[in-house]
């Protein structure tokens, strides 16, 4: 499953540490209970891209590091990672994830709960054994300011009074937030000195801006299959995302977008005012508009790089950067 994960990217030939991390996984989702076990290893040995741990191992390749803390904390960071999925999804009743349908979907919210819980479990267990060294108060921070930002953008649905700023707001607490931190202790498990890593950090900030921008509009234009889970989700339960924030403004459609969502029935767009408003957002510029920003965040993100050396773990945080946006540009 890691070649498939990493194909053509030759991750592996630089980081071989990354096929230690899916057999720890592997590990993490082992329990006496059998089906514990088949859900955990269900959604957590799936199609996820494992972004988080290859931020820790490549912030922690610049220099000497200890291996063994290293690979602990890419292991329990993608545990909280797929547990807060979990999570979501029960949350947001979606019936697909990673390409396959959904844990919810297929043993219920119940279980999944109870899964995204015991992942939870499994990943302070690990940092546990690193506290002096504040990996788990830096994560459950992290964790806090995440559900924070859930909570807010489900608070924030159809508010027509939403700004930019809140948005961005918003996707640095469920998304940047934990990218910065996964670079800031693969660096800080390293001797890297402590300008550079206030550098790293920036890259995981401004790459987590870019990539939750991407997502958001991936949520307008693309299929089901392309990205793994339901299209048009959050647009549906009126959750505003930057390309409809651009388009309220519009003077051609601005005024029509904002009085269907202000008389969406019970909070829900139906199918057909969920076309429109895709075809509006589309016609009107604002997935074009979004792309460009994820794009200027992507150059940001590229440019906390310029002070390291050059060297092949260089070149993959620019690679993986870059891939960001090409995810969702290519036709």
């Amino acid at each position: 499953m890691v070649q498939t994960i990493y194909k053509g990217m030759g991750l592996l030939e630089v980081l071989p540490d990354l096929a230690a991390v899916e057999e720890r996984l592997k590990r993490e989702a082992s329990s006496p209970v059998g089906l514990m076990q088949r859900q955990a290893q269900y959604i957590l040995l799936g199609r996820g891209k494992r972004l988080r741990p290859l931020l820790i191992l490549l912030a922690a390749s610049f220099y000497r590091a200890d291996r063994e803390a290293v690979l602990d904390a890419a292991v329990a960071v993608e545990l909280i990672h797929t547990a807060s999925l979990v999570h979501d999804d029960v949350i947001d009743e979606a019936g697909r994830r990673r390409g396959k349908k959904s844990l919810n979907s297929c043993w219920g919210n119940h279980m999944a709960v109870l899964v995204g819980d015991f992942l939870f479990a499994r990943a302070f267990r690990i940092l546990s054994k690193y506290a002096h060294l504040g990996l788990l108060e830096k994560m459950t921070d992290v964790i806090g300011t995440m559900c924070e930002g859930e909570l807010e953008q489900a608070d924030s649905a159809f508010d027509l009074e939403k700004t930019e700023e809140d948005y961005l707001e918003q996707i640095y607490k469920k998304t940047g937030c934990l990218l910065r931190a996964c670079c800031e202790i693969g660096a800080k498990l390293s001797a890297m000195p402590e300008g550079e890593i206030e550098l790293l950090k920036e890259y995981g900030l401004q790459l987590g801006y870019a990539f939750q921008i991407v997502d958001d509009i991936a949520d307008y234009i693309s299929k089901p299959d392309e990205i793994g889970k339901p299209v048009g989700l959050d647009l549906s339960r009126g959750i505003i995302t930057l390309p409809l924030l651009y388009i309220l403004g519009d003077d051609k459609y601005g005024a029509l977008l904002k009085r269907m969502l202000s008389v969406a029935e019970d909070r829900r767009l139906s199918s057909a005012a969920l076309d429109k408003v895709r075809q509006m957002v589309e016609e009107g510029g604002g997935v074009e508009y979004a792309l460009a920003c994820a794009q200027r965040r992507v150059e940001e993100a590229k440019k906390t790089l310029a002070a390291f050396a050059d060297c092949e773990e260089k070149r993959l945080l620019i690679k993986i950067a870059d891939s960001v946006v090409e995810r969702i540009s290519k036709p």
